[in-house]
């Protein structure tokens, strides 16, 4: 009875130092796995620089183009300005629709053209002000010193300052010619109709700055200890 009691005791006694020694040896677990260098992840740095290139160059682009955009959205119906000799240009008709008659200074105005189209731009003052800058996209087989403008114009009215991505090198070349930095800018014959890719691309490009953000933070965010 004695010898039974005493290995029953024995094996108790094993039982309840077991538990005592693991927690020492899951410490010493995890002070080891601290002391390990952390893993290189070139790929997940690749990764990361390329949804951030993305991201900027999308958000920019979108940046670049809301005033244009939104003018997509503008009533098909002008405003009339009138004489657009006369007057002050109140801020709230930036990216508007307008319409209104004057005479095209073309002695003063600044040509150039785009990449990929035939089509020659004039950028000119109306007589009589300083403040209010014509752009007329003419054909190349109009291109000629005998070239009239129209005096009626319509089109979207513009600050200057607020040209955007498409006219990056034109507002250099309107200082230089006399404009003033709160002059006007009136892009004959662009109607809000004529702006539905521009709104298109927007949404494109802002939809494209979200991605990349939402992807930045499933890259960046730490998969969470078991």
């Amino acid at each position: 009875m004695t010898r039974d009691g005493e290995h029953e005791e024995a094996e108790a006694g094993g039982d309840d130092r077991e538990p005592d020694d693991a927690p020492a040896q899951g410490a010493g677990l995890d002070r080891e796995l601290a002391l390990l260098p952390k893993p290189h992840r070139p790929l997940r740095t690749a990764s990361l620089v390329a949804v951030a290139l993305v991201t900027v160059v999308a958000a920019l682009t979108a940046w670049s183009l809301r005033g244009e955009a939104f003018y997509a959205l503008r009533e098909s119906a002008p405003l009339d300005l009138g004489d657009l000799a006369e007057g002050e240009l109140p801020r709230g008709l930036a990216d508007h629709y307008v319409r209104g008659h004057g005479v095209v200074e073309l002695a003063r105005a600044v040509r150039y053209r785009r990449v990929g189209e035939a089509d020659v731009y004039r950028l000119a003052p109306v007589a009589g002000t300083d403040k209010l800058w014509v752009e007329l996209r003419v054909p190349e087989q109009y291109d000629t010193p005998r070239y009239l403008p129209p005096e009626s114009l319509s089109g979207r009215l513009v600050p200057a300052s607020g040209l955007g991505l498409r006219y990056r090198g034109v507002a250099s070349a309107l200082e230089r010619a006399g404009a003033t930095p709160d002059s006007w800018v009136l892009v004959e014959g662009h109607d809000p109709d004529s702006a539905r890719w521009v709104f298109l691309l927007f949404v494109l490009s802002a939809g494209f700055g979200l991605w990349g953000l939402a992807a930045a933070v499933r890259i960046l965010r730490r998969i969470p200890a078991r």
